[in-house]
């Protein structure tokens, strides 16, 4: 198999600011960072999790200032799987109030975060376009650290806090990985993550509008959707809507309505992804030749309400 890091797609170097303020270096090109997903309890969701052969980052979640617990599944390309718990309602309900909120209704993923190297050079770009688009500071989990920026732009067209941009207070690029975490179902990097629309033309006009280039219009077959990706500096963005009333897509679509529905990721050895995950989960997973490759689909149901497909190009 080729490297992984071949897998991407092509670095594009008109990224997030051209529309705002003229063309990035390469460098500075926005990526993919993380998808949230937030659950019901988190030490059932990390427990969940390492039956599908994901390591956590840390042994217990970690507790925000917030109210909120995390940890993480990470990736050797440096994106990871973010659970979210709730550790004080009462809190979270003053600082964040749309954790609580969708945990009322559902759980999954929720939305889909792309680091970029200034939060606030972001958030004024964005404003001058008259586009709604407040800054966020996070608290660190440890008293006296430096907070995360987050800038969470709303648009018409799609669900609200579905895409957020990120600065860390440290120094992180994508592409690489603080630490070089090798999980157990072989998982390597993000490669998608899928964002379930109402309407897919309107939706794009909107990822458009935050300066993401549409790509090819894909027939995703095992979803029963077809979609359009946007390219970020180290994979894609996927607008779906469904085609077929008894598929995947359609399921959420009744279920959720819109939002982020899952990833794709690429594995380096498919057949042991497939067989460890098939083995803790008692699921036939059947492989197909998907999108981006020879996959197979792990079901929201046996992953807190994330799909995940698992691919090898």
């Amino acid at each position: 198999m080729r490297p992984f890091f071949r897998l991407h797609f092509c670095v594009v170097v008109f990224g997030l600011l051209l529309p705002l303020s003229g063309a990035l270096a390469q460098s500075e090109a926005p990526a993919l960072d993380h998808v949230r997903v937030l659950v019901h309890d988190i030490a059932a969701a990390q427990g969940a999790f390492h039956a599908l052969g994901f390591e956590m980052r840390r042994p217990e979640a970690s507790v925000y200032q917030e109210g909120s617990a995390h940890n993480s599944a990470p990736l050797q390309d440096g994106t990871y799987l973010e659970l979210i718990g709730v550790a004080d309602r009462d809190k979270l309900l003053k600082s964040r109030p749309w954790i609580v909120d969708f945990l009322e209704h559902s759980q999954g993923a929720h939305s889909v975060g792309v680091i970029v190297t200034s939060a606030q050079a972001v958030a004024d770009r964005l404003q001058s376009r008259k586009i709604d688009a407040p800054l966020f500071k996070l608290a660190a989990s440890q008293p006296g650290a430096k907070p995360i920026l987050l800038i969470t732009p709303k648009l018409a067209s799609l669900p609200e806090g579905t895409i957020f941009f990120v600065e860390y207070p440290w120094q992180r690029s994508s592409g690489t990985s603080r630490t070089q975490f090798v999980q157990p179902n072989t998982a390597l990097g993000t490669i998608a993550v899928w964002i379930l629309v109402k309407d897919l033309e309107a939706a794009s006009k909107d990822v458009e509008i935050l300066g993401f280039q549409p790509g090819r219009l894909l027939d995703f077959k095992a979803l029963g959707a077809r979609g359009r990706e946007f390219q970020t500096g180290n994979g894609s963005l996927l607008l779906l809507e469904p085609t077929s009333p008894n598929k995947p897509a359609a399921d959420f679509s009744r279920e959720r309505g819109a939002g982020v529905m899952g990833v794709t990721l690429a594995v380096g050895e498919l057949g042991k992804a497939k067989s460890m995950i098939e083995e803790k989960t008692h699921k036939e997973l059947p492989p197909y030749d998907g999108v981006y490759g020879r996959s197979f689909l792990v079901p929201a149901e046996v992953a807190n309400g994330v799909w995940i497909e698992m691919t090898q190009k």
